[in-house]
């Protein structure tokens, strides 16, 4: 992981629109850290399980990421390449490997309670064997 910027917010309470049918609102009882990583996988490589305090916008940017989701009872994962993007749930156990023979590259964009870890690791689910990392 190579954090590319962190920046600490205080508390936050913003609202944007209406810009036709979209709205959005994001607010925080205490300090926020806002911060961007850029994550290499390399072929066959796993991030290994774990969670964050809040959801996470990640954007793949180089090859293919497959993403476990501990949480659901099948332990279900979905493939995402250069271009896709999706939310990982707040506290959600979850981990992502790389199922190709290249590289493979996101950008993961956080908010999270300041002095709070961003990533804490977890054991792998029972339900899901075929996330395992080795």
């Amino acid at each position: 992981m190579s954090p590319v910027v962190n920046g600490q917010f205080g508390t936050i309470d913003q609202s944007a629109g209406p810009v036709g049918n979209w709205n959005f609102h994001v607010k925080s009882t205490d300090a926020t850290d806002v911060g961007s990583d850029r994550l290499t996988l390399q072929p066959g490589g796993y991030t290994g399980w774990h969670n964050h305090p809040a959801p996470v916008f990640v954007t793949v940017t180089k090859g293919t990421i497959q993403w476990f989701d501990g949480g659901d009872p099948i332990c279900a994962w979905k493939s995402y390449t250069a271009g896709q993007s999706f939310i990982e749930p707040a506290l959600r156990t979850h981990n992502a490997r790389n199922p190709t023979d290249h590289a493979s590259e996101f950008i993961a964009i956080r908010l999270n309670p300041t002095g709070v870890p961003f990533r804490t690791d977890q054991s792998e689910p029972n339900n899901c064997h075929h996330g395992k990392s080795h």
